[in-house]
Order: structure tokens, then C-alpha cells, then sequence
């Protein structure tokens, strides 16, 4: 199934590139990144092929909608792997070569469950939690050094992401609750907030209050987040 969708991606790109002729030439590297080590592996293809990384994006991930007690050892690690292991790990891979060019961009995509505690989906929103902490962190530490961080924090959006769910991902109430993005929308927000080098991207005027949601006490807005999200035995990836 992985290796399906990585190709069905890698067949995108090639369309898109192809479509009119012009632009930069496509090159992929098929990598599950929730295995082991598949970060480092893909530095070290891309440094091997001479490849220096002026942009990264680290947009894989996935989540599992059931109580914690409920989900499988092996996608808990597997978000935990997947959604941190790897961004932490290419984030390091390419960073030491972006601050000695002195230019370059990294773009994280969190979400707004990094705010609150998630009842429901624990584990991820967990996971989130700690890209958005640590891209904000890392923005800090590069000021000034023409490196950048972004963190893009979308909402619920129409993406892929419940394509792999057993069950559908209109049962989660947060679905029919707010307002669903659309996911070009945010793709686009996520760009300019790249290129004008934005730390903290909120896509929407939603998104941007759901943020407040961190000066509510934990206990309070994870019974509300608890109310949106349920407690299903739903797995959900993209």
C-alpha cells in the first residue's frame, strides 16, 4: 500500500513537471520515512547525487483516530517515527549546508491540534505538539542567518489523509462542527508564508482562533477537543 501511493505521487510530480514544458526537472526519491533510518538514507542519495537542498518541506504524516489504549503498538510508533523521527531527522540532515550557504527554507506542516491536547487522537495530536514547539524553537535559533522555519497549522481539511480510515472520516465531529479547508487553499498559504519567511502560518480565520485554544486550561480544552474528535477505532493516513 505504501509503495503504491508513493508511486502514485512520484507520477503526479512527473505529470506536473511535463504538463507544460518549463519549470525545474523532477527528480524522485520513493522513501517510506516511517521506517528507520529512511531519513539519513535520503540525505545521504541526495548528497551523493550532489543535490544541495535550498527548500525543504517536511509534510508526511498520519494519524490514528481511537483511544490510545485501542491503537496498534505499531502505528504508535509508527506516527511517532513518521510525523517526528523523520522531520527531526532531515530537518538536521540539511540544515549545517543551508547556514554555511547562508540561504534556505524549511517548511513543517503541524496542525491546529498542536495547540490542545487531542482525546481521541492522543498520540498525533502529541505528535504535532511537538513540530510546532520545535519548528517555532528552531525558527529562534536561526534568525538572521538567511535560514528560515515555517510552521503551517491547518485545520480539518479535504485531503488524503482519511483515505486510508476504515471507517468514514465524516464521523469525526470536528467535520461536521467547523468549517472543512480546502486543501489548494492551504497549500498556497503555506507557500506565501514560505517565501515571505513567516514562522507560524494559520490558514483561515478559524484556523487563527482554534490557536487561542493554548490559553484555555488543558483540562477544559481537552474536554472540548475530546467532544469534536469522539472515541473511534478509526485509522486515518496520508
Amino acid at each position: 500500500a505504501v509503495a503504491a501511493r508513493l508511486q502514485a505521487l512520484a507520477d503526479a510530480a512527473f505529470v506536473a513537471s511535463d504538463a507544460t514544458g518549463e519549470g525545474p526537472a523532477v527528480t524522485v526519491y520513493a522513501r517510506d520515512l516511517s521506517q528507520p533510518g529512511a531519513g539519513a538514507a535520503l540525505a545521504a542519495d541526495l548528497a551523493a547525487a550532489g543535490v544541495k537542498v535550498d527548500v525543504l518541506v517536511n509534510n508526511a504524516g498520519y494519524g490514528v483516530a481511537s483511544a490510545f489504549a485501542d491503537t496498534p503498538t505499531a502505528d504508535v510508533a509508527g506516527q511517532v517515527a513518521l510525523n517526528v523521527g523523520a522531520v527531526a531527522e532531515l530537518t538536521r540532515a540539511v540544515l549545517p549546508g543551508m547556514l554555511s550557504r547562508g540561504n534556505g527554507r524549511i517548511m513543517i506542516t503541524s496542525s491546529t491540534t498542536s495547540f490542545q491536547p487531542t482525546p481521541g487522537m492522543a498520540c498525533y495530536g502529541a505528535t504535532k505538539a511537538f513540530l510546532t514547539s520545535f519548528a517555532v524553537g528552531l525558527a529562534h535559533e536561526v534568525a538572521g542567518t538567511g535560514v528560515s522555519v515555517t510552521v503551517l497549522c491547518p485545520g480539518a481539511t479535504h485531503t488524503a489523509f482519511h483515505d486510508r480510515a476504515t471507517r468514514s472520516a465524516e464521523d469525526l465531529r470536528v467535520f461536521s462542527l467547523l468549517p472543512v479547508g480546502d486543501a489548494a487553499e492551504v497549500a498556497w498559504s503555506g507557500w506565501h508564508a514560505l517565501m515571505r519567511r513567516q514562522t507560524l502560518a494559520l490558514p483561515g480565520v478559524v484556523n487563527y482562533v482554534c490557536s487561542f485554544s493554548a490559553l484555555i486550561p488543558l483540562r477544559w480544552s481537552a474536554a472540548i477537543v475530546g467532544v469534536l474528535f469522539g472515541h473511534g477505532a478509526s485509522r486515518v493516513g496520508g
